[in-house]
């Protein structure tokens, strides 16, 4: 008679001492890092913010840990000192960016030193698996708004000058003013920071991370997937602001921003648009997905990722 032999893979279960260890360390990367944390939240905080998203950010990434709780577990722990070499490291970004008043590096160097603690206390393997949950933590760190002005600019010329040649095309006079401003027959509209997308664009990155996250497929359709997330988000926007210079055009400027009742509640076509854009700009990162699972073998195909990867996605507000 045959035996079958069974792998069972072992957790190693943490000592209460292990749980003392990280709740101290975790203690003292608080301390150390309490500034460029509170600088981080501040920014979030802001009406404006096109980081509103970074309270989900850690969320997300725990998520992912705790999905991976049993494989962590598994993993032997032992010192690993490439570890203690990304604390050094994060530690000495964390001085030079006190010295310089700078948070944004700052920002960084928290998620480094994590990472690194982790490693050196638990192990190579720990810190292996925690490379895609860093990964996500790195939208958590809002950039200089200087480099968001000058991004959001660019993009917007951008929004504004596609915007124009589908306009021309479907015969409807339009041309490029000073800045992002399109003048039309009767009136004009102008793109603002709030209509150059970044925003959504942030957030489809984003989602198109947790889509490919979820999906089980090769890895360059991930790739793909991930890099398709942005000229979708762009397209979406163009489409909103089409939509805008339409209703302009029709109805004159002060209708894109005169409030209606919607289901009772009083809105503008300026605000709804945002929101059904966002919906569109959903709506083609997941048949985008669908169409890449095409031709894969059936077990191979993740059942549901979009819903769960939406139930994670950061809010967006208006594009």
């Amino acid at each position: 008679m045959g035996h079958e032999a069974t792998i069972e893979i072992q957790e190693q279960r943490p000592s209460p001492l292990a749980w003392i260890l990280a709740a101290v360390l975790a203690a003292l990367l608080g301390f150390s890092f309490y500034d460029p944390i509170a600088w981080m939240i501040e920014r979030w905080s802001l009406p404006d913010s096109y980081y509103s998203h970074g309270f989900l950010v850690p969320v997300v990434a725990g998520y992912f840990v705790w999905r991976d709780r049993h494989a962590l577990m598994a993993e032997a722990p032992r010192r690993f000192v490439p570890g203690l070499l990304l604390v050094l490291a994060g530690l000495l970004i964390l001085l030079s960016s006190g010295w310089i008043s700078v948070f944004f590096t700052a920002g960084f160097a928290l998620i480094l030193t994590a990472w690194g603690v982790a490693g050196y206390v638990l192990g190579a393997g720990v810190m292996r698996r925690l490379l895609f949950p860093v990964f996500l933590l790195l939208f958590m760190v809002p950039p200089p708004l200087q480099w968001i002005e000058t991004f959001s600019f660019n993009l917007k010329i951008m929004v504004a000058h596609i915007t124009v040649f589908l306009l021309d095309m479907a015969g409807i006079a339009a041309v490029i003013g000073r800045g992002s401003t399109i003048f039309l027959e009767t009136t004009t509209v102008t793109v603002g920071n709030a209509c150059s997308g970044l925003r959504s664009l942030i957030a489809l990155i984003f989602l198109g991370i947790l889509f490919a996250a979820w999906a089980k497929m090769p890895f360059h359709r991930r790739a793909l997937l991930f890099l398709l997330s942005m000229p979708i988000a762009i397209i979406s926007n163009v489409a909103r602001v089409l939509l805008l210079c339409l209703v302009a055009w029709k109805w004159g400027g002060d209708a894109i921003m005169a409030e209606h009742s919607f289901f009772g509640i009083k809105t503008s076509v300026h605000d709804v648009s945002g929101y059904l854009i966002f919906i569109v700009a959903y709506a083609l990162l997941y048949l985008t997905l669908k169409l890449l699972l095409r031709g894969l073998p059936q077990d191979e195909v993740a059942t549901e990722p979009a819903a769960d990867a939406a139930a994670a996605a950061p809010p967006v507000g208006r594009p």
